[in-house]
């Protein structure tokens, strides 16, 4: 999964993407869940964009097993055009101080899409069992949050984004703060690639 940073752009987690390139990447826009291979039949009557691999980038310091550097950016063949359910999301350079609560994409029906943001020390020993190191650098890059009810269904889409919200002359915006790396069902907790972090690698590879 991925999230629409303008009309070119769609920012993903980079292991994903390298794993499906070869095969060619074609990307869905309005909905969440869908197959990773499908037929070309399952895209007529969607909106959909074609990636165009030679101009998108994965990070430079990305590797399978490497965390801190697990995004992409997918440039487009053709710009997308926008209407009520197919929108650009905001980056944190607008609101750079993150919430305290978070809005989230579950991933069943029902459940809650609020989360709390959690310090460092509260998730350390979860990091750990995932391959993180217990230092300052890992909780920079990467965001830690729980959910608001322990017992929903805590296995997001990989690549969702964190979301907090604000007003820009009375509409309601998302600002993107991460996107999901990975999360189970100890304790609710979720840990979310940080955008923030690598948020001048991102601006500076935007082209217009």
């Amino acid at each position: 999964m991925g999230v629409i940073l303008s009309p070119r752009y769609i920012l993903t987690p980079a292991h994903e993407y390298r794993i499906y390139s070869e095969f060619g990447v074609r990307v869905l826009f309005g909905e969440t869940n869908h197959p990773h291979s499908v037929e070309d039949s399952f895209f007529a009557n969607r909106t959909y964009r074609d990636v165009i691999n030679a101009e998108s980038e994965i990070h430079e310091n990305f590797k399978f097993g490497v965390r801190r550097f697990n995004l992409a950016l997918l440039r487009l063949e053709k710009d997308i055009e926008f209407n009520d359910r197919i929108q650009p999301i905001c980056l944190p350079d607008v609101r750079p101080e993150p919430p305290e609560r978070f809005t989230i994409l579950p991933d069943v029906v029902n459940a809650s899409s609020t989360v709390t943001r959690v310090d460092f020390g509260r998730c350390s020993s979860e990091w750990r069992r995932y391959g993180f190191h217990d230092s300052p650098e890992f909780s920079e890059s990467h965001a830690c949050v729980k959910l608001e009810r322990e017992h929903d269904d805590c296995y997001g889409i990989e690549g969702s984004p964190l979301l907090g919200r604000f007003e820009d002359h009375g509409v309601e915006r998302f600002v993107q703060y991460g996107f999901k790396y990975f999360g189970d069902c100890t304790d609710g907790l979720q840990i979310y690639t940080n955008v923030s972090f690598h948020l001048e690698w991102i601006l500076e590879r935007i082209k217009v």
